[in-house]
């Protein structure tokens, strides 16, 4: 099960991304509550790779953008850009992730599981391009774009394997949206089942999003755009 994936009095590293998904703050507030519940520790890592323009403050201050704060959790905020390179895929990659993290007992990351922009592939954006990217921070982002966007189909499968091979990383907390940005499903996710379910869930926010309903246009006009709501 889970739990048994968490012993009581664990210290565990909750990993919180960039991206501003619907009732965040309540699902990183509950699943911090839960793990509490069972006798762990739990802290907070910002996971957005170089975003906040790679600062530790800047990170922070996303992550209290959402709500995501010490005084709404009731635990820790750890914000650094420090990494430790745990090992190498097989192509010789570094795999880069928070020294922070990398010291704590169980690793949970909580993310958005969609279909990435510039990506087709059985695993895109979600769980483990969390912990590929995300938890890899500027230096672990940095080295894998420059493997560039053709190659991260097999790239973030082969940083992830890495991680999960090092670390305990207990669950994830997979988040599905509808056409609408509103939740859709949540759902954890045990970290030896990360490669099996991920697809199937990736499966369901394709089916969920919003399309242009012609099979030919001439002309789009397009008031608002922008990476939030692509």
């Amino acid at each position: 099960s889970i739990q048994s994936r968490i012993p009581p009095g664990s210290s565990v590293a909750v990993l919180v991304g960039s991206r501003g998904i619907s009732n965040l703050k309540e699902i990183v507030k509950a699943t911090v509550d839960c793990l509490q519940q069972i006798g762990a520790k739990p802290f907070i890592i910002p996971a957005m790779g170089s975003h906040g323009g790679a600062t530790a403050e800047g990170q922070r201050e996303i992550l209290e953008s959402y709500g995501v704060t010490r005084e709404y959790l009731g635990v820790p905020i750890h914000s650094s850009m420090e990494t430790v390179i745990v090992g190498h895929t097989p192509e010789g990659i570094p795999v880069h992730i928070d020294k922070i993290a990398s010291m704590s007992d169980v690793i949970v990351p909580i993310c958005r599981v969609k279909v990435h922009t510039d990506l087709k592939a059985p695993i895109e954006s979600g769980l483990c391009k969390m912990l590929a990217i995300g938890l890899g921070k500027h230096a672990g982002c940095a080295r894998l774009h420059q493997e560039g966007f053709n190659e991260f189909s097999t790239v973030i499968p082969a940083v992830a394997k890495v991680i999960l091979e090092k670390h305990n990383i207990g669950f994830g907390v997979a988040i599905i949206e509808n056409a609408h940005e509103n939740v859709h499903s949540i759902k954890a996710v045990s970290g030896a089942d990360f490669f099996t379910e991920e697809p199937k869930l990736l499966s369901i926010s394709r089916a969920l999003m919003p399309r242009l309903q012609f099979d030919e246009i001439d002309v789009l006009i397009i008031d608002q755009i922008g990476k939030d709501i692509t």
